[in-house]
């Protein structure tokens, strides 16, 4: 073969590469969403989280297109995020090792565990409550006694000033009276 020949080839293999090319898959993202029964909406999150691992064609309108390796790629991704949980960082670092699965964190487990540890907490907080209301209680009722013995001993003492000053009313009273002397017996008694 001559190198002309050798250019021709070259030139029909591209030719046909194009037209294969044209043949293969190529869905929008509306279109790509439908086929994997996502919304448009979330496949363009995973296209903003994921563009290194998504291998998107642009068309000449400037528009995201999926061939069947990017289409593919969501499915995967699909299938690891919906099916088996995984966060967008776990995809992230599924596809970062080559594939290589690893057991996700089980946030269930996590979760039953933390909720566990509150529940354990809120008993302890609830115990030292009542003991709390328990000593105030205490300490309310100590206060109230005081108080109304207090309040007992100050009326008795009134009570008793009370009745030292009736007593002394009386007594300065009875001093007083045979002092006074009634008019006749004062005329009389002269």
């Amino acid at each position: 073969m001559s190198k002309g020949d050798n250019q021709v080839e070259v030139q029909k293999e591209q030719e046909e590469n194009k037209e294969s090319e044209k043949e293969q898959v190529k869905l929008t993202v509306k279109e790509a969403a439908e086929a994997i029964g996502e919304t448009s909406t979330t496949v363009r999150n995973w296209m903003r989280e994921l563009k290194p691992y998504i291998p998107l064609k642009k068309a000449e309108n400037g528009y995201n297109l999926f061939d069947e390796e990017a289409l593919e790629a969501i499915r995967q991704i699909k299938k690891l995020h919906r099916e088996q949980g995984f966060s967008i960082n776990q995809v992230k670092t599924y596809f970062d090792s080559g594939g290589e699965l690893f057991k996700p964190v089980n946030t269930e487990e996590k979760m039953q565990k933390d909720i566990e540890e509150l529940k354990e907490q809120m008993k302890k907080q609830l115990d030292f409550n009542k003991v709390l209301v328990e000593q105030l209680e205490k300490q309310q009722t100590y206060i109230d006694e005081k108080l109304n013995e207090r309040d007992r001993k100050l009326m008795e003492h009134i009570r008793e000033q009370q009745e030292m000053k009736k007593q002394l009313a009386i007594a300065v009273e009875e001093k007083e009276k045979p002092k006074r002397k009634g008019f006749f017996k004062r005329l009389f008694e002269k």
